[in-house]
C-alpha cells in the first residue's frame, strides 16, 4: 500500500519521511476494513528532538502522531453502527485520519480537520495508501 502513496503524492510524502522516522501498523477492524496507517514510530524521540521553540506558545505536543485506542474502539462502534454517522461528516483533531478513512470507506463524504498541518497530511497520505479519498483542511 505504501506504492499507492509514493506514486499518489510523492512530494508530500517525501518530506514527512524525511521530516519523521514513520511506521506501519495494521489494523484489521472488520471484514471490509483491514487498513495500513502510517504513524510516527516513536513520538517520545520525536519530543526528544524539539527544542523550546518546537512547543509553541500553547506548548502542544504531537498528539496527532500516534493511534490512540480510542479512534480504534470510535471505528468499530461506527462500523457496528453506521447508522450513527451523517453525511457529510467532519472530523475535529483528525490527527493520522483513522476515523476520517473509516468513514469515507462507509461510503460517507468527510473533512478531516487538525490544528497541525503535518496531521493533515498525514491523514491525506494514510487515505490514499488505503484507496480511499478524503478532504482535509
Amino acid at each position: 500500500m505504501t506504492e499507492a502513496i509514493n506514486s499518489e503524492e510523492s512530494k508530500v510524502w517525501q518530506e514527512l519521511k524525511n521530516k519523521y522516522d514513520i511506521a506501519e501498523k495494521e489494523l484489521f477492524l472488520g471484514p471490509k476494513h483491514q487498513l495500513l496507517i502510517h504513524q510516527i514510530k516513536d513520538i517520545n524521540a520525536l519530543v526528544d528532538t524539539w527544542g523550546p521553540e518546537d512547543f509553541g506558545p500553547d506548548e502542544r505536543l504531537p498528539y496527532w502522531a500516534t493511534l490512540w485506542p480510542v479512534s480504534i474502539e470510535l471505528c468499530r462502534h461506527l462500523i457496528e453502527n453506521p447508522s450513527k454517522i451523517n453525511s457529510p461528516a467532519i472530523e475535529l483533531g483528525c490527527g493520522l485520519g483513522l476515523v476520517s478513512i473509516v468513514i469515507a470507506r462507509m461510503g460517507h463524504k468527510i473533512l478531516a480537520t487538525d490544528y497541525e498541518d503535518d496531521a493533515c497530511s498525514f491523514a491525506k497520505q494514510n487515505a490514499l495508501a488505503n484507496n480511499t479519498e478524503i478532504r482535509t483542511q
